[in-house]
């Protein structure tokens, strides 16, 4: 006699018109009968999946017919709503800080491979004139590094991280 496993395999083999030895045939699926399927997530004759259908698109495609008014309701609890700006202002006093200045700090010993001169002394007579030219130039009053001449270099990253929200 033929086992029950085996009829059904073959009849739903037929039904699907899938050949012998499809690729996905790893003999008895989860349901009970042989499936064609490599995942039993793609099956559309299980139980679980046989009417979901979702339809596949870019994830931009998704998101282009809402993105519109996510962001008007976004701006709009940024602008009206004390909590939500409250929050957005921590992220970036955690993110940028209240004033933004890099530190300095040349790694002298790779350095001396090429010039022996660069010394530990070197390196913390460059990190104290570099931190002085970095205040003079992000800190400027006539705020040069501002193409408009708006912002300091703390209040550009600001903006910039705002953007990402």
């Amino acid at each position: 006699p033929v086992p029950r496993a085996d009829i059904a395999r073959v009849k739903l083999r037929a039904m699907l018109n899938v050949p012998e030895g499809f690729p996905g045939d790893r003999g008895q699926g989860g349901y009970g009968v042989a499936s064609p399927w490599p995942w039993d997530g793609a099956a559309w004759s299980s139980q679980d999946f046989a009417e979901w259908f979702p339809f596949i698109q870019s994830p931009d495609a998704e998101n282009d017919l809402d993105r519109d008014r996510m962001v008007a309701r976004a701006r709009d609890l940024a602008r009206n709503d004390g909590w939500a700006r409250g929050i957005i202002e921590s992220m970036a006093d955690a993110t940028v800080g209240a004033h933004f200045s890099p530190i300095p700090s040349p790694n002298w010993r790779v350095l001396a491979r090429n010039d022996k001169r660069l010394d530990s002394a070197w390196a913390e007579e460059f990190a104290a004139a570099a931190s002085d030219e970095w205040r003079l130039w992000a800190g400027d009053p006539g705020r040069w590094c501002d193409a408009a001449r708006t912002m300091t270099v703390t209040q550009l990253l600001r903006t910039a991280f705002m953007q990402l929200q």
